[in-house]
């Protein structure tokens, strides 16, 4: 149980995904986001982005938050899946800030409590967040590329295609009456599992049904076993905002799997992509 109104950076550390010392994550974000190369005219509404440790994935998350550099962001929409505990709904942490090396991002308090009275299964659930990594990953990212903005932190394990509309439905409800400008960050790693070129081909094969945008085709084939992706609801939940929002296609900037990073052993390999949802041609309807 929290006992605390900033939620600590649980997964900092030496045995961590990340560096817990500013300094080491500066300069590792240096290297990821001076090797990444984006197009210029890209002005996301959505991204996603993976969460393995920075060391296997970090590169290719730079790929998706190099497209917010120089925009003026005031808010981040994170959604990210539960690897741990299962519940209804969706979670938000209710305190103050989130801790991060580079310094506290604080909650958009006044957006949380609105999501939070809503009938769209709003709740706290601590055990979302006494291990989780997917939500926390990102927040350095965003920090690097934007600098100062406020978080809406959502949690949730429910990818129901019925969940993810009264997600996405009750966020895109509560942004139209505070428009400040937002971007929606969907964490999600691609195929889990044996072989590298299998885990390559099968990561292609998930991230072009992300980027036809037709969130029911994609949550309907993650059902039925035809794409893997372990926050396949906040990519869901992503798709729909990106299509209320008018934002358009989503472009595959990166992909790329832990065995390119780091071969070795193909017993267990992940693959990991960065998308941007943007403004370039209109999403299906």
């Amino acid at each position: 149980m929290w006992t605390t109104e900033v939620r600590p950076a649980v997964n900092a550390g030496r045995y961590g995904f990340y560096p817990s010392d500013a300094a080491e994550l500066r300069d590792m974000l240096d290297t990821f986001f001076a090797e990444a190369l984006v197009p210029d005219n890209l002005a996301p509404a959505a991204l996603v982005a993976p969460h393995a440790g920075y060391v296997f994935s970090g590169q290719t998350a730079a790929y998706a938050y190099k497209t917010l550099l120089g925009r003026p962001i005031r808010r981040a929409v994170v959604l990210a899946p539960s690897h741990y505990a299962a519940f209804p709904g969706a979670s938000i942490f209710p305190g103050r800030a989130f801790a991060t090396p580079f310094g506290e991002v604080p909650v958009d308090r006044p957006f949380v409590e609105e999501l939070m009275g809503r009938r769209a299964g709003f709740s706290f659930y601590p055990e979302a967040e006494q291990r989780e990594h997917a939500l926390e990953v990102q927040l350095p990212f965003l920090q690097y590329a934007v600098g100062d903005f406020e978080l809406v932190p959502i949690v949730f394990y429910d990818r129901s295609l019925a969940n993810c509309r009264r997600i996405a439905n009750a966020i895109a409800d509560v942004m139209k009456a505070d428009p400040k400008e937002t971007i929606i960050v969907a964490s999600s790693d691609l195929y889990h599992g044996p072989g590298a070129e299998r885990a390559y081909r099968e990561s292609s094969f998930t991230a072009k049904a992300i980027t036809a945008c037709d969130p029911v085709s994609f949550a309907d084939g993650v059902e039925a076993g035809e794409y893997m992706a372990c926050g396949a609801g906040p990519v869901t939940v992503a798709m729909l905002l990106a299509r209320t929002l008018g934002a358009q296609k989503g472009t595959l900037l990166k992909l790329t799997t832990s065995y390119e990073v780091h071969p070795g052993s193909e017993d267990y390999v992940v693959g990991y992509a960065a998308i941007a949802f943007s403004a370039s041609e209109k999403c299906p309807d």
